[in-house]
């Protein structure tokens, strides 16, 4: 039986306004990781090895098997970069160094994949531009989907956005439990319609005779220009108006999308989302100005429109989205669940007017462009494709599943200090073999630190339950106090075996030192800021063939608020670099 050493920590106060750990020695020095260390200097080294997913195809759009590490050339900012790990996958099994032999992966043998390569796929569905007419046949083409075309191994969860808030659940292979949250999610009405009505009441009106000045390049009567006059203005104000509130929507559904990718950027394996929406406009309005221009033609000076429509355009957002999905691994999918984003102004343009020879083809253009340019980019930028709701939407959904376990993994040794600056990546087949072949990967990378990269282990352990514990680290919760001030104090006991922890000889003791990273969930499902919590350990020479039999436990006296209902703490072994993270349930008596 296990001994504890309790006397070899001491307790950190944690709350989320006040932080205290103390170490033991009074005192201190700067260690090798930039932190304080009692007396003791050490630097741990840290190896970055970034993963690139590339998937390959021939002109038919099949997937290419059987290449091998040689077979490709990798470019980080325009220099050749020797792959350093190679993995591929054909139909979801592990393909094994044969020396060249073809094995058949269905004839078994093989390894299951490894964890940094397991698939954690999220169904986003973007409620905030999903318009209700398309729901039912892509909620039932997701649930066929989810049933028919992924392997029972992978993790999945289900998400939806409103209004900047995003609900999460843990990963799962219970497929039942998703398309009971599919069900939830279908039932919750859609937006995305409101919007689309007063555009097409704008480009209805628009196409009303009296309403233009000029049709098919002639004047019109002196009798309409009275009409002119009293709609014009009325109608760019509600152009503008319409911009505006579509832009602070779009830019509200970016924000959220961004939100959530780094809420799975700890998450292990790879990641994918499938975002299900009707598209994110790019530069809103800006259809309804073109067509109005054309109604209007001659009586808008240049530059209008960038004072107007061209303030709103969101393209630096969608290319900042972009670059955080590449820096957290994720690949995009965006399904777009609008078969035709300007059907709208062929229908208005219908009711307005007798003749559809006045239609604004420049107008559906610029819509079409702007709801699909922006998702098909990211796709594109993250190694991802682009799907539409169309007949053909099943077929399209069984080649995702074909990305899922059919592809090439290819890691690299990242150089250069931890930055915030993305690194452009270039994969390419190398010689005669990469006629006709298409090559797709993430365009960039962004080197993270560490201690980001523990922090957002911490959050993704909180928020989808993806822990992982190789130092065996257990954690309890005690009885809560409640203060004062209606928040609880509850002890958090953890208890770390020392055989998994790396102590260093210094001067008489050995020493360990150790990072908790702590967060928490409050009642509306958000994740707290992370704190780190360091502290030191030192055991006297003496008792250190004792001590690594046995476990040395510390105390974490964690403030909550009514209402939270998780904890997770990361512990992270700042010498010998192991890593654990841990989520434990807060008991309901705490909530209250």
């Amino acid at each position: 039986m296990s001994r504890t050493f309790p006397h070899l920590f001491r307790s950190a106060i944690l709350g989320f306004v006040v932080v205290a750990a103390p170490y033991l020695m009074a005192q201190e020095s700067e260690g090798g990781d930039g932190s304080k260390s009692p007396g003791l200097f050490f630097e741990s080294v840290d190896v970055d090895v970034v993963n690139v997913e590339v998937f390959v195809t021939d002109r038919k759009g099949n997937a290419v098997t059987g290449l091998k590490k040689e077979d490709f050339r990798l470019t980080v900012d325009g220099v050749d970069v020797p792959v350093s790990n190679f993995y591929s996958e054909v139909l979801g099994r592990p393909v094994q160094d044969t020396g060249g032999i073809s094995v058949d992966p269905l004839q078994g043998g093989f390894e299951e994949a490894p964890p940094d390569q397991r698939l954690h796929l999220i169904v986003y569905v973007d409620n905030d531009n999903i318009r209700p007419q398309q729901r039912k046949r892509v909620f039932n083409a997701l649930r066929e989907f989810l049933a028919s075309s992924l392997s029972p191994e992978d993790y999945v969860t289900v998400a939806s956005a409103r209004q900047s808030a995003f609900t999460h659940s843990d990963f799962m292979k219970d497929r039942r439990t998703l398309n009971l949250v599919l069900d939830d999610i279908q039932k919750s009405s859609g937006m995305g319609l409101s919007n689309r009505m007063e555009a097409r009441n704008i480009i209805s009106e628009l196409s009303r005779e009296g309403t233009t000045g000029i049709v098919r390049g002639e004047p019109t009567l002196g009798a309409r220009n009275l009409t002119l006059s009293q709609n014009r203005q009325d109608l760019i104000t509600r152009i503008a108006n319409y911009a505006a509130s579509e832009y602070s929507q779009s830019r509200n559904s970016i924000a959220a999308l961004g939100n959530y990718i780094e809420s799975i950027a700890g998450v292990p394996g790879r990641k994918a989302i499938l975002h299900v929406s009707s598209g994110i406009a790019t530069r809103p309005g800006e259809g309804l100005y073109l067509a109005y221009q054309d109604r209007f033609v001659g009586s808008i000076t240049e530059g209008t429109y960038f004072v107007e429509v061209g303030q709103y355009d969101l393209m630096p957002q969608f290319r900042e989205l972009s670059r955080r999905a590449n820096a957290a691994g994720v690949t995009f999918y965006a399904l777009d669940a609008e078969p035709n984003h300007a059907s709208f102004i062929r229908s208005a343009v219908t009711e307005g007017i007798a003749s559809q020879t006045s239609a604004s083809f420049r107008a559906e253009g610029a819509v079409e462009e702007n709801f699909r340019q922006p998702l098909e980019s990211l796709a594109l930028d993250t190694g991802g494709q682009r799907l539409y709701a169309s007949p053909t939407l099943a077929r399209q959904l069984s080649s995702i599943s074909t990305d899922f376990n059919t592809f090439y993994s290819l890691g690299f040794v990242a150089t250069g200090k931890d930055s915030k600056k993305s690194h452009r990546i270039k994969i390419s087949i190398a010689g005669d073999k990469s006629k006709g072949l298409r090559v797709r990967h993430r365009a960039d990378y962004t080197r993270r630190s560490r201690e980001d990269k523990m922090a957002s282990a911490t959050v993704a352990a909180l928020l989808y339950n993806s822990v992982d514990n190789p130092l065996e680290v257990t954690m309890t919760s005690g009885e809560g106090k409640k203060r004062d001030d209606g928040r609880m104090v509850v002890p958090v006991d953890l208890e770390i075996p020392l055989e998994n922890v790396t102590l260093l000889p210094n001067q008489g003791v050995h020493a360990a030192r150790i990072s908790l990273f702590v967060t928490v969930k409050n009642e509306r499902g958000e994740a707290r800021p992370v704190q780190k919590v360091p502290f030191a350990l030192d055991i006297p020479d003496e008792f250190v063939e004792q001590a690594k039999g046995d476990s040395a436990r510390y105390t974490l006296p964690l403030i909550i608020n009514p209402g939270d209902q998780q904890v997770a703490i990361g512990i992270r072994d700042e010498i010998g670099a192991g890593e654990s993270t841990l989520r434990l349930e807060l008991p309901k008596r705490h909530s209250i």
